[in-house]
């Protein structure tokens, strides 16, 4: 990840940079917060209490991943102008495809969990715990596959400062040093 960080950093590319922070603490916070902080605060506190902390986290996180997505959007746009899709070799372009194909869905998937999110906030307030746990439950789901499509997005180049569209003119990248 060092490597990677040193790699995105060479160009000082301000774009770049705070697409690669704003992403990393997004993934990172709801993984962070899903296999650490919530099997410990279950412990602590009784479940009306933990699912406040919850409720907002998670909607700190999802502005999080709305601000991550624009600058995806953002940086996606540069790179067609920088290097326009049909000067693409095949690889590069079908990593632009899956790469936009995953900036779509998780595009869709963050609206998705935003609404189900006021849902379910509205649904606590008037009806308590009573069917709270099977619209938890899409949630979860939908969370979990957003996690893998963003895993899509960086594994075709979402913030790989070796594609050739990220290039600065006259910067070789630290991995070719």
């Amino acid at each position: 990840m060092i490597a990677w960080l040193g790699r995105m950093l060479s160009g000082w590319n301000p774009l770049r940079i705070a697409l690669g922070m704003s992403w990393m603490t997004w993934v990172g916070g709801f993984v962070f917060y899903g296999a650490v902080v919530l099997p410990l605060l279950h412990q602590v506190v009784d479940s009306p209490t933990g699912g406040r902390v919850t409720r907002n986290v998670t909607h700190a996180l999802n502005a999080i991943g709305g601000l991550a997505l624009g600058l995806a959007w953002l940086d996606q746009a540069r790179r067609d102008w920088r290097t326009p899709p049909d000067r693409l070799d095949r690889p590069h372009a079908t990593a632009r495809w899956r790469r936009l194909t995953a900036l779509r869905v998780s595009t869709l998937l963050l609206a998705a969990l935003g609404m189900l999110h006021a849902v379910m906030d509205r649904h606590l307030v008037e009806f308590g715990l009573t069917g709270f746990y099977p619209l938890h439950r899409v949630y979860v789901w939908l969370s979990t596959l957003h996690w893998f499509v963003n895993l899509v997005w960086l594994g075709n180049g979402g913030v790989d400062p070796d594609d050739p569209s990220c290039q600065e003119a006259g910067v070789e990248s630290i991995s070719r040093v």
